[in-house]
């Protein structure tokens, strides 16, 4: 039986990062071996000019989220005053609703909209309470993400109100009233706010597997892991509720897991909790026992049960991947790679099936299955099947034994990465597509076709097969011609994430990991590709690259910043790359992934930690 290597224990470093990121380039040396041994005279001089752009691109980008960030002394005393218009706030909730709620579904329609209809009444007969309101500001935070501003100046007002309303409502959750929101309402509003702090622009608040952890706890206390069955004083409607509620929860759970590579401290065994039925919500509205539609009959539970289906064969590979005391399988990981792959060809054939669902007049589902579910639930689990056979792949470069797992892997990345390949990020955000509102925003899952990992995987498969095509032949001529068109697509697809990356930047996402290492991929497979040495070439790359993201996100910080105000953020803490990688000291014993605050492998499987 084939065995997971397990990764050497290794010096930490003081970089922020998140902990998915670290472990994915732990195990990808994807940068190449960049040990310098012999350096050309003038190499010294290209690393002070690239710690000189690293700083500046520390500076600027600290300084733009300071701009765009808001801090809440106390919980918001009126928030109906923080409210936009009617008008307004009717949109963003329908955003939420036709993107977020049928996936996660957390409120029921009906009752929300009338309890939202009372808060615009002039004298409601009984004020509207504390919880409705946190609750409703939650989603159109989380609408904010899909609304589609008037001008800049809309745009960046709802952005701001939706930090304000995700601080207000970790303050309401949290504060002297925690005794009190330990409820379904307060479970409700703490799975809309770990959504909206992953879904909406420069968000900060409390670690966010802290708080998955948490929730899960609450939820379990609250007995929702246990069949509704063992409380016999439940109506239909309150069953029905707590199922979909869990449901949520241990989505969210698994996800965060599975983002930032934690152990899942709960199992498929411990929940006898069954999935939710298949029903409207206006059906479960009274509390008269009705029967759940069939499964062929789209409702508005049937994307949660569709997703649900597979959530006992995630959680078991999550267990398996993050659990440091067992070795994984290859046999394993074999059986539930194929058992993630019929997942999907569900996910395929069920919105194959339903493309033309009930139109939801009265009575019929008012969550419709879109394009944008259909991708986001396929890069979802796809996301399981690349991180199950991930370590396998990285054996594969020098083991042929674990070569199907190589080309799982990759291909799982190719889909991920291939799902907005041809949206057109230059063009206004008004007519951008929900997937890519969600890519400017969003974190971990929520990145969609620009996930990090996916990247980082193909660029290691190309790097790969270069580094095969290196081995004399005796048909190259042949086989490099095949090779070649066999990459052309990946190559192609990572070309493509480097100019929406650049894009996202230009729009204010000031996140710049991902596109430095891209673009040091591509100028070593380019360089892999022509003979040319690696290594000057990735520097001058990275070098550019960040001269010319510098350049934007000053553009960026000169328009949102009065003139007096400009040149303060020289003064400010660096939250990008840590002091001491920014000092002028010239020793070489340090590679590119050093630069960019990771670590990479050497030539034995070492793992190398920055001086």
């Amino acid at each position: 039986m084939f065995q997971r290597k397990q990764s050497s224990s290794a010096k930490p470093t003081g970089c922020t990062l998140q902990r998915r990121s670290v472990s994915i380039l732990n195990n990808f040396p994807v940068s190449g071996k960049f040990d310098p041994v012999d350096f050309e005279p003038s190499f010294n001089d290209a690393k002070v000019e690239l710690l000189e752009a690293l700083n500046e691109a520390r500076n600027l980008r600290y300084a733009m989220k300071n701009l765009n960030n808001i801090t809440l002394d106390e919980p918001i005393r009126d928030i109906p005053g923080t409210l936009p218009p009617k008008e307004t706030c009717d949109e963003l909730i329908r955003c939420y609703f036709r993107t977020l709620e049928p996936l996660y579904r957390i409120v029921h329609i009906p009752s929300f909209w009338r309890e939202y209809h009372r808060v615009w009444e002039l004298q409601p007969a009984t004020p509207v309470p504390t919880v409705f309101l946190v609750k409703l500001t939650l989603i159109l935070a989380i609408g904010t993400t899909f609304y589609t501003p008037i001008n800049d100046t809309d745009m960046n007002q709802s952005r701001r109100l939706a930090q304000t309303w995700i601080q207000n409502a970790q303050w309401w959750l949290t504060g002297p009233s925690e005794k009190s929101t330990y409820n379904l309402d307060g479970l409700q509003v703490y799975c809309l706010l770990l959504i909206a702090r992953q879904t909406t622009f420069n968000c900060s608040g409390a670690t966010s597997w802290l708080s998955a952890g948490s929730l899960l706890r609450m939820a379990i206390t609250m007995g929702l892991h246990r069949n509704p069955k063992l409380f016999p004083t439940l109506t239909p409607f309150q069953r029905e509720f707590r199922a979909r509620l869990w449901t949520t929860v241990l989505e969210i759970s698994v996800q965060t897991c599975l983002d930032l590579a934690l152990p899942l401290n709960f199992s498929a065994d411990g929940s006898d909790a069954p999935l939710p039925s298949n029903y409207n919500d206006a059906d479960i509205e009274s509390n008269s026992q009705t029967v759940p539609a069939p499964m062929s009959t789209f409702t508005d539970s049937s994307l949660q049960i569709l997703l649900a289906k597979s959530l006992p064969l995630r959680i078991e590979i999550v267990r398996l991947l993050n659990d440091f005391k067992k070795e994984q399988s290859y046999e394993q990981a074999l059986t539930l790679g194929a058992e993630i792959r019929v997942a999907c060809r569900e996910v395929a054939a069920f919105f194959h099936s339903y493309k033309d669902v009930d139109d939801g007049s009265i009575g019929g589902p008012k969550l419709r299955p879109t394009e944008f579910h259909r991708k986001f639930m396929d890069i979802h689990i796809r996301r399981f099947t690349m991180f199950l056979h991930r370590d396998f792949m990285l054996q594969a470069r020098t083991d042929p034994r674990f070569y199907l797992s190589r080309k799982t892997c990759a291909e799982a990345a190719m889909v991920i990465s291939s799902s907005s390949k041809n949206a057109d990020l230059s063009l206004p955000i008004a007519d951008w597509d929900e997937m890519s509102r969600l890519a400017l925003v969003g974190r971990g899952l929520f990145k969609c076709s620009l996930n990090f990992d996916a990247t980082l995987v193909l660029a290691l498969e190309v790097v790969t097969q270069l580094d095969d095509e290196s081995a004399p032949q005796s048909e190259a001529d042949a086989l490099d011609e095949m090779a070649r068109a066999t990459r052309a697509p990946l190559i192609q697809v990572l070309e493509s994430t480097r100019v929406q990356l650049k894009h996202l930047i230009a729009r204010g996402n000031t996140s710049l990991k991902r596109l430095l290492f891209v673009e040091a991929h591509l100028t070593q497979i380019y360089a892999m590709e022509s003979g040319e040495p690696i290594k000057p070439a990735v520097y001058d790359t990275v070098n550019k690259t960040l001269r010319n993201c510098v350049s934007i996100l000053r553009e960026t910080w000169d328009a949102a910043t009065p003139r007096e105000t400009g040149g303060t953020m020289d003064t400010l803490t660096a939250d990008f790359f840590p002091l001491d990688m920014l000092s002028a000291d010239t020793d070489m014993n340090w590679d590119i992934s050093n630069l960019l605050c990771f670590s990479t492998l050497n030539e034995v499987g070492q793992i190398q930690w920055p001086n």
